[in-house]
């Protein structure tokens, strides 16, 4: 029986160890030298990587949750990307109208069948237009 507590106790303190790795992980990560850079100099790297945002139709097709993007369309969408890398970036990117103004859509006119698949897509168009704001828009359009 004690040996059965005692399994018990060091179960807890494995868990109770493991969590603190977890813990310190986290707060280490608060010392990255990308933490350091100033909100400025992290906008001009931004806008650098969002100069091109393809939205595509049919990447969003294949997924049934039209809020989660899947990995092959988040590649294609670098402002969101970025701005689901940490709340901090999340903010910036959100307070940064001109990193949605680039816009390449590409889409079709769907079926009635298909219509339903497409909310993902318009939801995720709107998502943009919406957070350019008073920006200048950048708008290639390609409709088959």
């Amino acid at each position: 029986e004690q040996a059965k507590e005692l399994r018990t106790m060091l179960g807890g303190l494995d868990s109770e160890i493991a969590h603190l790795e977890m813990e310190r992980t986290k707060l280490l990560s608060l010392l990255s030298p990308m933490r350091q850079l100033p909100s400025k100099t992290l906008l001009h790297i931004f806008k650098d990587a969002c100069d091109e945002n393809l939205l595509q139709c049919y990447l969003w097709r294949l997924n049934k949750d039209p809020f989660t993007l899947t990995s092959p369309a988040i590649t294609y969408l670098p402002t969101m990307a970025i701005s689901s890398v940490c709340s901090c970036w999340h903010n910036l990117v959100l307070s940064s109208p001109s990193l949605w103004t680039n816009l390449t859509v590409k889409t079709y006119t769907p079926s009635s069948a298909e219509a339903e698949t497409f909310v993902g897509f318009t939801d995720t168009v709107t998502r943009y237009l919406k957070r350019l704001g008073d920006s200048p828009l950048r708008l290639e359009l390609a409709i088959d």
